[in-house]
């Protein structure tokens, strides 16, 4: 695919995605909540080693998703998937143009022990390629007295 394609392709998917119903912050100069309440993704286990995989492969074909964060950040937490749903919201932090944090969100999931979960990246740019540097997830149980919390244990 051409990176012309691939970058269309792309646009194509966001614009898809933001007419579905997900709400886009771009958030600064406001910061995230701190890496500690998030638990970090192990990348050498699946479903996030295949990132990593299609990352790689991204990268030697000059793919669309590797030249923008958000698309880079939604490819992490699973997006565009099979079953067609999409992620409730989708924060942005700039710390500069080379720097981003992306949480994607997700509510009312379908399982019925998870009420909620976010995936967090920290993402740099290099040469016009979005990097993770550092990624983690939390979620919000739906069997938990305090389902407004969030927590980086698995639910039960």
């Amino acid at each position: 695919m051409s990176p012309k394609t691939s970058f269309l392709l792309g646009s194509i998917i966001t614009a898809l995605l933001l007419i579905a119903g997900m709400q886009l912050w771009h958030s600064s100069p406001s910061q995230p909540e701190s890496k500690d309440s998030y638990r970090p993704l192990d990348f050498e286990e699946p479903p996030y080693s295949r990132f990593v995989e299609e990352y790689m492969k991204a990268s030697s074909s000059n793919n669309y998703w590797i030249k923008d964060p958000i698309a880079l950040a939604l490819y992490l937490a699973g997006f565009p998937n099979p079953d067609g749903t999409v992620p409730d919201k989708v924060h942005v932090f700039f710390a500069n143009p080379a720097t981003a944090t992306v949480i994607v969100a997700t509510d009312n999931l379908e399982d019925d022990s998870v009420l909620a979960q976010e995936i967090r990246a920290d993402l740099i740019k290099n040469n016009d390629i979005w990097q993770v540097v550092w990624a983690g997830n939390r979620w919000r149980c739906r069997r938990n007295a305090a389902t407004n919390w969030w927590t980086t244990s698995l639910c039960p």
